[in-house]
């Protein structure tokens, strides 16, 4: 009866529920509650799906049967209702819907309007298939969700009215405070803001002298001296290194692409110093979005006057810095990877939208569809990565047309010359010609018939050569057009050519060359021949000059079973390669062939199967030009006839020798000749008729005539040497030659090639192996859904849309980021995301007005943004929320106060540089590492080795996009500061820059004041200045004992190696002399001195110039000869010219006497690029004292050698050597025994001919700066191309052949003495090592001097130091 009299009831409610919807009801549900219920519930509570913990929600009768948990709808009941109560996220284990994201508040409190008024529901059934695919479409849910705040139009508001406040953003956040019932904070003191406007915008302290003048100014006018230091900063090219390191964030910089090898992006440095020239000029924002897109497309490009380059061009630079991984198997998913860091990169920093999480399905939260990932994968991935040159339009087409206009006229002068120089007969023919031409050739044929008399013989070898010539012609023809061809590639075809994308000056011709074509050698690398080819039809990039430079791409392709590739290529210094869906790099299976003889030949690849069913492409490119794998050279070219892919283990092409006889079998029903003499005369008529044909430019030459030509070029039978030419064509050639000579080497910057876009297929469920339909190139649907109308890749189209009106995000998203960087917190926190996992904007409509006012009002300009944020009242407020704050708004989103913040890790480093003084305000150049001391920004960013200091200070991962930096607080903070060389001697550098500055009376009152005013912008308090004191007195004592303990250690450790050397020391004296006397008796001579064969000697009392070859040295600043010696007082050193020869293997030695014991860093012998942006070097106590060192770029291959501190070096000259071997063990010598451990840290590095240099005095650079420059007296220098073994360092050092190493005198030592000595190095080992300690501690210093570095570091140890207030 109860059963029934339920069922009775629950149908009665069921009916009347249907009956009670009214019109007005059923609006509400069907637009506020089912699209939300299909859209986030049915996936998991529906009949078509599935029936999640027993609960349907695509029914009536589905929510009233309830669920597990039982009822989740109480009608009229909305706060007892489980669906109101999960939705909201009030119950943490039914967060709903699944993924977690909580729905919008007014979506929530519909469902509570909904609930209210007694859930009204017309649902009578679950929806039918066709309903459910209409209600769950993508079009109603993006719909739905492009109502979210960030998708909106940006909306003028009205700026609020708040009493006593005119700027309008202090209103907006004035007029929140009251609403609140808080109170703003006062204006901070000028000490303090001084300190926060220099940091913020240029990311340095203020010295104690801005500081007290702008302390005055202040006292004067506060407002007018603010203004007046705030146009000072923003004009400072500080504030462009500063702000550019922001940007560097955005975009994920690195000079390295990662990964095993971690290969350098060529040249990524020029993108960094674009940003810093660009942020200093006040480029405006939606100008340098045009240019970061691109900015190679500009029919008006931004161009620097100064530099002569093209700004623009180099903002695509950042779509390269991306990771790469090393020889994937799978490249279209190496493809697939790394464009989608692009478009992940992208989307991030100048939308603020996750658009990567659209790459599998239609995004789970945003508006944004898979569709959507793949338009914009279409446009990036078309696109090719390369090296570009940046150069300002037009200069590196310098005296193009000249050239062209010349050529023609040295040709034929050239023709008539060589007309006249043929041999006159048999007898001269016969001269020219014994002994020419590689065997099958023209010229092998006519030396093979001087061999015979016998016509009959003569006739059966012209013939026989004929039908070689005739075979060879037709075995490629057949491998060209049988049935086991797949693809041609014919660069001799005007249409097969123009099918390539072309990139360069050297392939500026919109034709390929006809047959005939011809070089001209350079002054520099050929300067005796004049005509470096004759070039049968094809593509080339060196047809004016070997300066220009070239990249030829073939248009993708699609490989479809088993092939083998051939290309006929020819080339010096270039590369070919097949490149597999766009990968740059090679490795086992992505091969790249090097082209270095210039001759022609077929290049096969026969193991381009394993890509099977991949997208590739054919690319060839001069030396410097190669998207990754660049090789540093200022000439280089290379030339294609012709490229064929033919059915795997076909017969490839014939081979080459025999192609130029056809030029003797060109002219029909020719008979062969029967006697040397016929034969001469064959060749005179076709060299008459081939050179008559070549000087009047005529298009019936062909390839074989023109590789005869150049055949008989070649082999010496027509004079080419310039001094054996006519005075008229010399003068000619001279010219042509001053010309090419004068076109600049090309400025080049990572960048991408345009070429035909391509549109992207859908990849179902994000699986690269289940290509779908293809997708329009386009921009995001939720704003224009209109596909690109362009044949290019799109990438200049997506830049328009990106500063379009209709695009709400970039305008919000800058001015957000910019306000993050000012405040430390965006107006929306989550800066990289504005989608519904973001959070929301704390002053929505102050983010609007920011947005609207910096594209209409501001016309984009950052620093007026930046200008006009810092002169707030609300910026320039003093830190410290009151009790009322922390209670009300404890994150201070409201900015009741001015946020304390930590300075970000390069402020830090670049504080404790500058406040010792070490700073190097040097601007642009390569990347440089940490012991550098310029700005941190300069650092160079290798992504398997980042700054371990930055690092420690939460420097960026450069994996994606990061607009908020993690802020952490661990203990190796803590341990860095304390303990860390680097800020160690920044702190004694620091410190013996206040004992310079003040006299020598100064009393420590006046010290520790000095200390607390450059540090800190302010003087010490009474109870700072008295903790300074007690310090410093509490280190008398501690130092004092240290002091005593280091010198216990050094004379015992003296002590201890005297009497292990007094076993040793014997023994290898006795053995040398055995040696020697062994020697003399076998040989009958005395013991030669070794043959060590340097490639250059530099004595000094014999000059500056290398005794070998010749390679002089320049003498800069102070540095001097005198008395038989190089002397180096700091202020001056010596550099060579460019080295005439590559350099990777090498040994430096050098002797050297310092002039005291006291300086760090200074450089002996140095071998460099030109800028010195890469080196190793001899240096002497860079990171210890007394410690010798093999410094390098950024200590990328420097670890220190453990090895005895050098305490003569300023006493007696030493003999120094370190050998660089292949693998990249690195050995030091000292007086010809080894000195400490090898170390091995990283790979050799190679130095290239032109680009390097030697330095002698100075670390590395082109000018003395900070720590580089050495004091002392040079005498005696040498540089090998290999590394020395450890017996020819001694004989370096003693002048002998026959040293004796350690390993001989252990083998005789008796048992007794061998222990002995072991056990005298063990106590060694301990004792250097507790004295490698105390010197880390100072405890070598005078007492006076390391109290002062200690307090000195003590305050780089203070909060306020690294944190902004």
């Amino acid at each position: 009866m109860k059963r029934f009299f339920s069922g009775a009831i629950l149908a009665l409610l069921l009916a009347e529920a249907k009956a009670a919807v009214t019109e007005t009801q059923r609006e509400f549900f069907e637009s506020r509650i089912r699209p939300i219920l299909a859209q986030e519930c049915y996936e998991c509570h529906s009949e078509a799906t599935k029936k999640k913990g027993g609960l349907l929600l695509d029914s009536r009768a589905g929510w009233q049967k309830g669920g597990e948990s039982g009822a989740v709808i109480e009608p009229g009941k909305p706060e007892s209702s489980l669906l109101l109560r999960s939705i909201s996220h009030e119950i943490a284990d039914l967060k709903m819907p699944k993924a977690g994201a909580q729905l919008d508040p007014q979506i929530i409190e519909d469902f509570r309007t909904w609930i209210a008024m007694g859930a009204p529901d017309p649902r009578d059934a679950p929806p039918s298939p066709e309903q459910l695919e209409k209600e769950k479409s993508w079009e109603s849910i993006s719909a739905r969700r492009a109502q979210w705040w960030s998708f909106q139009p940006v909306v003028k508001p009205a700026v609020p009215e708040v009493a006593g406040v005119t700027h309008p953003v202090d209103r907006f956040i004035r007029a929140r405070l009251i609403e609140e019932g808080l109170t703003p904070s006062k204006r901070a003191d000028p000490a303090t803001l001084v300190r926060r406007y220099y940091f913020t915008l240029i990311g340095l302290p203020p010295t104690p002298e801005e500081t007290s003048a702008f302390l005055a100014a202040f006292a004067g006018d506060p407002d007018k001296s603010t203004k007046d230091l705030v146009e000072k900063l923003l004009s400072d090219p500080g504030f462009g290194e500063k702000w550019a390191r922001h940007w560097m964030d955005w975009i994920r910089y690195a000079d390295t692409h990662g990964s095993e090898g971690d290969p350098a992006i060529p040249h990524a440095s020029q993108y960094r110093d674009y940003l810093i020239r660009a942020l200093n000029a006040d480029v405006p924002y939606d100008q340098l979005l045009l240019e970061h897109f691109a900015g190679d497309l500009l029919d008006k490009p931004r161009l620097n006057g100064e530099k002569q380059l093209n700004e623009s061009a180099i903002g695509p630079g950042h779509l390269r810095m991306v990771f790469h991984g090393f020889s994937p198997t799978d490249a279209l998913d190496e493809r697939v990877r790394f464009t989608d860091d692009q478009i992940n990169t992208i989307t991030k920093a100048f939308l603020g939208l996750t658009v990567s999480c659209a790459r599998c399905h239609d995004h789970k939260f945003d508006a944004i569809s898979q569709a959507d990932y793949y338009a914009l994968f279409g446009i990036f991935s078309s696109t090719l990565p390369a090296t570009i040159a940046i150069d300002a339009p037009g200069v590196l087409e310098r005296h193009r047309t000249e050239l062209e206009a010349m050529k023609p006229d040295i040709r034929k002068r050239l023709a008539a010359f060589w007309m006249e120089s043929l041999p006159g007969g048999a007898k001269d023919w016969e001269i020219r010609v014994n002994g020419k031409g590689e065997k099958g050739s023209a010229l092998a044929l006519l030396a093979e018939t001087l061999k015979s008399n016998d016509p009959a013989a003569v006739t059966r070898l012209w013939s026989d050569s004929e039908k070689r010539s005739r075979n060879q012609r037709d075995t490629t023809e057949k491998m060209k057009s049988g049935g086991d061809l797949r693809y041609r590639w014919n660069l001799s075809d005007p249409v097969n050519f123009k099918t390539w994308s072309r990139y360069g000056e050297g392939l500026a011709d919109a034709a390929p060359a006809a047959a005939g074509e011809f070089t001209l050698t350079d002054a520099e690398s050929d300067p005796d021949r004049v005509v470096g080819h004759i070039l049968p039809s094809g593509a080339y990039s060196h047809l004016l000059s070997t300066r220009h430079r070239a990249v030829l791409a073939s248009a993708p392709f699609d490989l479809d079973g088993g092939y083998d590739l051939h290309l006929l290529v020819s080339g010096e210094g270039s590369s070919v390669r097949y490149a597999v869906q766009h990968y740059p790099r090679s490795g086992t299976v992505f091969p790249v062939t090097n082209l270095d003889q210039g001759d022609w030949r077929w290049v096969k690849y026969d193991r381009i199967d394993y890509w099977d069913g991949d997208s590739i492409h054919l690319e060839l490119a001069t030396g410097p030009d190669a998207p990754l794998l660049v090789e540093e050279r200022d000439r280089s070219w290379f030339g294609i006839r012709e490229a064929v892919l033919v059915k795997k283990g076909s017969p490839g092409p014939a081979g080459l020798k025999e192609e130029s006889l056809a030029a003797l079998f060109s002219q029909a029903n020719q008979p062969a000749p029967q006697t040397s003499a016929q034969a001469f005369t064959r060749y005179a008529e076709t060299m008459g008729r081939i050179l008559s044909a070549w000087g009047q430019g005529s298009p019936s030459l062909d390839d074989a005539s023109a590789l005869f030509l150049n055949e008989v070029l070649t082999a010496g039978l027509l004079p080419n040497a310039l001094s054996q030419l006519p005075a008229d064509l010399q003068e000619m050639v001279r010219r042509y030659r001053t010309l090419e000579a004068d076109i600049p080497l090309p400025t080049r910057a990572p960048g991408v090639f345009e070429r035909a876009g391509i549109n992207q297929a859908l990849f179902v469920r994000g699986d690269h192996k289940q290509p779908g339909p293809p997708v329009p190139r386009r921009f995001l649907e939720a704003i224009d859904a209109a596909p690109y109308k362009t044949a290019g890749t799109g990438r200049l189209e997506f830049a328009r849309d990106l500063i379009d009106p209709k695009n709400p995000f970039t305008t919000r998203v800058i001015v957000n980021r910019i306000w993050h960087h000012l405040f430390g917190e965006g107006i929306v926190p989550t800066v990289d995301n504005f989608g519904r996992l973001g959070e929301k904007p704390s002053h929505p409509e102050l983010l609007d007005f920011l947005a609207d006012r910096f594209r209409n009002g501001e016309h984009w300009s950052l620093k007026t943004l930046i200008r006009d944020l810092v002169l707030t009242e609300t910026w320039q407020q003093a830190s410290g929320e009151s009790n009322e704050a922390m209670e009300k708004d404890p994150a201070n989103r409201l900015l009741s106060s001015f946020p304390l913040r930590r300075l970000e890790a390069e402020a830090i480093r670049d504080a404790f540089l500058a406040v010792s003084g070490q700073l190097n305000r040097e601007r642009y150049g390569p990347g440089v590492g940490g012991g550098d001391p310029r700005r941190s920004i300069y650092l160079r960013v290798k992504r398997n080795d980042l700054d371990p200091l930055l690092t420690t200070f939460d420097f960026p991962v450069p994996a994606s996009a990061v607009g908020r930096r993690d802020i952490t607080n661990v203990p190796a903070q803590s341990l860095t500061l304390l303990n860390d060389p680097f800020l160690i001697a920044q702190a004694k550098q620091w410190a013996a820059a206040m004992k310079a500055t003040l006299p020598s009376d100064a009393d420590e009152d006046r010290r520790i004041r000095l200390l607390f005013e450059r540090a800190l912008t302010r003087s010490p308090t009474d109870h700072e200045m008295a903790g300074a004191k007690s310090f410093l007195a509490a280190l008398d004592g501690e130092h004092r004992a240290d002091a005593v303990r280091f010198t216990e250690i050094s004379a015992t450790l003296k002590k201890t190696r005297e009497s292990r050397d007094t076993i040793i020391e014997p023994l290898r004296l006795k053995m040398q002399s055995e040696r020697s006397l062994a020697f003399t008796r076998e040989k009958g001579e005395p013991v030669p001195k070794a043959a060590l064969d340097p490639i250059a000697h530099w004595d000094f009392e014999k000059g500056t110039t290398d005794l070998i070859g010749g390679l002089a040295l320049t003498l800069e600043g102070s540095a001097k000869l005198e008395k038989g010696a190089l002397l180096l007082d700091g202020n001056g050193f010596a550099a060579s010219l460019p080295l005439p020869f590559d350099l990777a293997e090498k040994t430096l030695e050098a002797t050297v006497e310092l002039a005291s014991l006291d300086q760090a860093g200074g450089g002996v012998m140095t071998v460099q690029d030109l800028n010195g942006g890469d080196f190793d070097s001899i240096v002497f106590a860079e990171r210890q004292a007394k410690q010798w060192l093999a410094g390098s770029n950024g200590f990328q291959r420097t670890l220190d050698f453990e090895a005895p501190d050098d305490t003569m070096a300023a006493t007696e000259p030493v003999h120094l050597v370190l050998t660089y071997e292949k693998d990249g063990t690195i050995r030091c010598f000292r007086n010809g025994v080894s000195w400490g451990e090898p170390i091995r840290k990283a790979d050799l590095h190679s130095f290239q001919r032109g680009k390097s240099m030697v330095l002698f005095g100075l670390r590395h650079g082109t000018a003395v700066s900070g720590n580089r420059a050495l004091r002392g007296r040079l005498l005696e220098a040498r540089l090998y191309d290999r590394a020395l073994s450890e017996s020819e360092v001694h004989a370096a050092f003693s002048g002998g052949p026959l040293p004796v190493t350690r390993k001989d005198i252990d083998a005789v030592l008796s048992d007794d003495s061998r222990f002995e000595v072991k056990k005298l190095e063990a106590a060694i080992a301990l004792l250097e090592a507790e004295q490698k300690e105390l010197r880390q501690l100072g405890s070598d210093a005078p007492l006076e001097e390391r109290r002062w570095q200690d307090l000195a570091l003590a305050i780089f140890n203070l909060k306020e130091f690294i944190y902004l207030r």
